[in-house]
């Protein structure tokens, strides 16, 4: 009796351990997998957090341009291109 209880107990030990390794098969390769993602979010964040400094610092040192119609008055600018223009007409 105490014999076919042992074995009955290996049977069962057996299984469990069966089991066991049945659920916690590929639990290696799910965690690498995790931690890649995981480092792959992280690199883009600072990736992200990076690339967008460098805009604004680029966006607060680039000069204002005063060099354009558009910032000046721009009546001055239209009496000197009538002027032109009727001068080219007056030529022809």
């Amino acid at each position: 009796m105490e014999d076919n209880y042992s074995s009955i107990q290996a049977i069962k030990q057996s299984h469990i351990q069966d089991e066991l390794h049945f659920m916690t098969d590929g639990f290696a390769d799910w965690a690498d997998r995790r931690e890649r993602r995981r480092q792959t979010f992280f690199r883009s964040a600072l990736l992200t957090v990076a690339v967008a400094a460098c805009v604004g610092i680029a966006a607060l040192l680039m000069p204002e341009r005063t060099d354009t119609y558009v910032s000046g008055n721009l009546q001055c600018c239209a009496d000197d291109a009538c002027s032109r223009v009727n001068v080219m007409i007056a030529s022809l």
